[in-house]
C-alpha cells in the first residue's frame, strides 16, 4: 500500500473539480499518479493466513497474484451519508 495516497486523492480532487464524474463515466480506472508526484514509498503488509486488511476505498495499492491454493476473498463497500442525495446511475 501507499500511506496517505487517499488523503492526497482527496486533495487532488478537490483540486480538479469534474475530475470524479470523468471517471466514473470512463471504462477505465485511471488514478492520477499523486504517489509518484509526492514520492510515497509502498508499504508491503505481511500478513498470517486468516487476515484481513481494511483500508480506505482510494488508498492506492498493489496486487499480488494468490499462489495458493486456498481462495482469497475480497469485499467492497461504500459508507454513505443519509443526508447527501445519491446520484442517479446510468445505463
Amino acid at each position: 500500500v501507499y500511506p496517505g495516497t487517499h488523503l492526497l486523492l482527496e486533495k487532488y480532487f478537490r483540486d480538479h473539480p469534474g475530475t470524479i464524474e470523468k471517471l466514473a463515466d470512463s471504462d477505465e480506472a485511471i488514478i492520477p499518479p499523486v504517489h509518484r508526484l509526492h514520492n510515497v514509498e509502498p508499504v508491503r503488509l505481511k500478513m498470517r493466513k486468516g487476515s484481513i486488511v481494511l483500508k480506505h476505498y482510494n488508498l492506492i495499492h498493489g496486487v499480488a497474484d494468490n499462489t495458493f491454493s486456498d481462495v482469497r476473498i475480497a469485499m467492497y463497500f461504500r459508507v454513505r451519508s443519509i443526508n447527501i442525495p445519491r446520484r442517479a446511475q446510468s445505463n
